[in-house]
């Protein structure tokens, strides 16, 4: 699957999407504009609720990782925030409703 700025590939049960750059950077933005220079890709975790988003962020926090974007409803109808690991590393925790996670935890993509 592909539009004008995503490219998405079926890994069998898990997405690998790739996103220019630019708008990577806008969606991860600091507060003051700013991303790390350590990372150029993110990490995206789904979870299976916005409860569970704002639960993971939280939990990051409390581990001394930097919450570089609260969690907020998205664009694109559904709602995540970011977090920078002790490496530099940015994590997207998202829950997406358009898309189904089945019991073993993989994304139904069907």
């Amino acid at each position: 699957m592909s539009n004008d700025n995503i490219m998405f590939f079926d890994m069998g049960g898990w997405l690998l999407a790739i996103h220019p750059w630019e708008m990577l950077k806008e969606d991860i933005s600091h507060s003051n504009g700013e991303v790390s220079r350590n990372s150029r890709s993110t990490i995206a975790v789904l979870a299976e609720t916005e409860v569970e988003v704002d639960d993971i962020l939280n939990r990051a926090a409390s581990l001394d990782c930097n919450v570089i974007k609260e969690p907020q409803k998205t664009h694109w109808g559904g709602y995540s925030g970011y977090f920078e690991d002790i490496n530099g590393h940015y994590w997207e925790i998202a829950y997406n409703p358009f898309v189904e996670i089945d019991s073993s935890g993989q994304l139904d993509l069907t």
